[in-house]
């Protein structure tokens, strides 16, 4: 799932260069944020479909924008790992 989680950060990376310690920060914040920190090393087919969405939310955190615009897919979640 951090490699999911780390596609976030991929717009970021200048061409030819690898992720640096930042990135690897914010993917790790971003977990944190929606409680998935501990399934950070889980394999993303393993995860249910709940989790499965949240790790999409722990990916748009891990952009670093500071708006969202969250659609339906996200009306079913948790207030606890949708509250930033």
């Amino acid at each position: 799932m951090w490699q999911r989680v780390m596609m976030g950060r991929y717009g970021r990376y200048e061409p030819g260069c690898a992720s640096r310690p930042s990135d690897h920060r914010l993917c790790a914040e971003s977990l944190e944020r929606v409680d998935l920190g501990p399934c950070a090393i889980a394999r993303f087919g393993e995860l249910s479909s709940v989790s499965a969405s949240v790790a999409f939310l722990a990916r748009a955190l891990a952009q670093g924008h500071a708006v969202m615009l969250l659609d339906e897919p996200f009306a079913g979640q948790s207030t606890s790992a949708l509250r930033t």
